[in-house]
C-alpha cells in the first residue's frame, strides 16, 4: 500500500500475535492490512467480521465510513 493515500485512524495496538504482542496500526488501511493476514488469531467473531467489512469498505469507498459506523 505504499504510495497510496492513508486514512488516519485513533492509533490501535492490535494484539494478533499472541497474548501481549501487539501489532500498531494508525490507519485503516494498516488495520485492514493486520485483519486480512494470515496471523489473525480468531477469525469466527462477528466483530471480528464487522471490523474486516467496515475496514475493506472504507478502502474501496472512503466515504462509506460514515455510512456504516451509524
Amino acid at each position: 500500500m505504499d504510495g497510496m493515500h492513508r486514512t488516519p485512524i485513533a492509533p490501535l495496538d492490535v494484539e494478533i500475535d499472541g497474548i501481549g504482542k501487539y501489532a500498531p496500526a494508525s490507519s485503516v488501511e494498516a488495520l485492514t492490512a493486520l485483519l486480512t493476514s494470515l496471523e489473525w488469531p480468531n477469525k469466527k467473531p462477528k466483530e471480528f467480521h464487522r471490523a474486516l467489512v467496515s475496514s475493506l469498505h472504507h478502502v474501496i469507498e472512503p466515504a462509506a465510513a460514515l455510512r456504516i459506523s451509524s
